[in-house]
């Protein structure tokens, strides 16, 4: 049982967001009103209880899954200054649902103008809808992919430096718990634990 889905660009009119609801309806699904551009990653917190959203529109969106029929945008993460097009970014809870993890990339990749940045935290247990992110870790070097533990307390960051770090997110943040080199002339683009 596989479940394949493509996407195009439309021009949403009151028609076309009518034909979507009616036909999500059909299925049982709700849809996420909010984002601007193309939804391009998504990621659930350990109890399914919210959904973090990331578009080309370089917002981030954390959902309230409380009522599945009607999920309630409680978060609008953004970095300040941000305004090239988002390429693809990594997100990710922690285990207690009180950050999220985020590292983009963005530019524009079809012209060679692509910018890594390094990992960020954002503070998903205060009042603000919109906190402004931290450094995961202090040498804000850029990245080129991260993964998560299944237990979400570790985090594996591939460096543009070449480096394979692993880092403690239950303790310390950004606490090094080993690093790994990699051979001149690699790139990592994607990371993931078994």
């Amino acid at each position: 049982n596989t479940v394949m889905a493509s996407a195009i660009r439309v021009i949403a009119t009151s028609a076309a967001r009518e034909a979507m609801a009616k036909s999500l309806s059909s299925v049982g699904g709700v849809g996420l009103s909010g984002h601007a551009e193309t939804v391009f990653s998504a990621a659930f917190n350990s109890d399914d209880s919210l959904l973090a959203t990331v578009s080309r529109d370089c917002m981030i969106r954390v959902w309230d899954l409380a009522d599945p029929r009607a999920p309630k945008c409680i978060k609008v993460l953004m970095e300040p200054g941000q305004s090239d097009f988002l390429i693809r970014e990594f997100i990710t809870f922690d285990k207690q649902s009180k950050t999220l993890i985020s590292l983009a990339q963005s530019g524009d990749s079809f012209r060679g103008r692509e910018h890594i940045a390094s990992p960020k935290i954002w503070a998903l247990d205060t009042p603000d809808i919109s906190p402004t992110p931290a450094w995961l870790f202090d040498d804000h070097a850029p990245s080129s992919a991260m993964a998560t533990s299944h237990k979400r307390d570790l985090i594996a960051v591939a460096g543009a430096r070449n480096r394979l770090t692993l880092y403690s997110i239950a303790e310390k943040r950004g606490k090094i718990q080993r690093t790994l080199s990699i051979p001149p002339g690699y790139e990592i683009r994607h990371l993931a634990f078994s």
